[in-house]
């Protein structure tokens, strides 16, 4: 015999299924990629391969250079000398470097001369912004005064939000109350993304509809590969449910050419709404093919109940042929206490392997 049986209760509810393009991975695989999951650099700058990587003078210093005298990590650290007064220091662009509403973590270390008298050193952003009197601000990084002096290393820096309507940002680093000019080294400077605009600004997606793998390696000895799905993607939508109706043959012989013509739901109660029903592929018949004996066919439909109230009920009605068993119309509906009964109840039809027998087609009131 051939019996179809339904796998789930027609009514209403809120189902989310996600069915999109899917990367089908055995074992464990990882991406390579340099970003981090929370935090993740944005830029380094440590100066070992002998420039100045980008950095410039800002209010008078000389141009920064890279230097051997002294280093905080490697061989190199960045050395500029302030201006007469003590004004100045090096500075880099950050324009198009942090986005707009970000949080970072911007820090480095400072280091005086042989000879320099001790002072106080920051790290300042220029900002030009509409908000700003006159259109620029200036937005200390950290501490405002953090003790420097020659031959010992210090830290300065700290946490950092953008402004959503700067313009224009610039680096720097300076020494606070020096009254001649004094020579300073910079090494290691670090930033860092600790949050991103709000609402989110993505680094990265991956949703694989190229039928690649975008990037995504195995890790150890997984393997990996792009899938298409053959069924609708009800993914996002909290009405859309996916139905799954089996065929499963019986010991007499193969079903051949088996099908399903049709599925349309009958509501049985409830405030009147019309589910739309879209088959796997998305026409009829949806073909099961040859299903030999003892064996089964699958195929899912999506349901979509947008309208039908939380007590909607419905008789799921799917007529299928085959080419032994011809044709048959499965019933599916809740009973009185909500459970779910699966039957046949159409047309058994000549069975040309076993004479009309009762087991030769389809099991009629077959329950589950």
């Amino acid at each position: 015999m051939l019996r179809h049986t339904m796998l789930a209760k027609i009514l209403y509810r809120s189902v989310r299924g996600s069915l999109a393009a899917a990367l089908v991975v055995a074992g464990m695989m990882a991406l390579m990629s340099a970003q981090g999951l929370l935090a993740q650099t944005v830029a380094t700058y440590n100066f070992d391969d002998g420039t100045a990587d980008g950095w410039v003078s800002f209010n008078g210093a000389t141009t920064p250079t890279a230097t051997t005298a002294a280093a905080y990590t490697g061989q190199y650290s960045l050395m500029t000398t302030t201006g007469a007064t003590g004004q100045g220091g090096p500075s880099i662009s950050l324009s198009g470097v942090l986005q707009a509403g970000a949080q970072y973590t911007i820090t480095g270390y400072v280091e005086l001369a042989p000879g320099s008298t001790a002072s106080n050193a920051n790290f300042t952003i220029r900002r030009l912004d509409p908000g700003c009197s006159g259109g620029t601000c200036y937005d200390t990084i950290g501490a405002y005064e953090t003790g420097v002096t020659s031959g010992s290393w210090v830290q300065i820096g700290g946490s950092y939000t953008v402004s959503a309507t700067e313009t224009g940002l610039t680096l720097y680093a300076q020494l606070v109350g020096a009254k001649t000019a004094e020579t300073m080294y910079l090494d290691d400077v670090v930033i860092t993304e600790t949050a991103p605009p709000p609402g989110g600004t993505p680094v990265a997606s991956y949703n694989f509809s190229d039928g690649n793998v975008d990037g995504w390696v195995p890790f150890g000895s997984a393997s990996l590969s792009n899938a298409m799905p053959s069924l609708p993607d009800p993914n996002g939508d909290t009405h859309a449910l996916l139905w799954k109706v089996t065929a499963t043959n019986g010991s007499a012989g193969p079903a051949y050419n088996t099908q399903i013509e049709s599925f349309t739901l009958h509501q049985l109660r409830g405030r009147r709404c019309s589910p739309v029903v879209t088959p796997p592929g998305g026409s009829y018949p949806v073909l099961l093919g040859d299903i030999p004996a003892s064996g089964i066919a699958t195929a899912a439909f999506t349901i979509n109940f947008s309208g039908c109230a939380p007590d909607a009920r419905f008789e799921a009605i799917a007529p299928w042929s085959s080419a032994v068993y011809h044709t048959g119309v499965l019933y599916d509906r809740p009973d009185d206490k909500d459970h779910h009964d699966g039957f046949f109840d159409g047309q058994r039809g000549d069975d040309p392997q076993d004479g009309d027998q009762p087991d030769g087609g389809p099991d009629d009131n077959q329950r589950r």
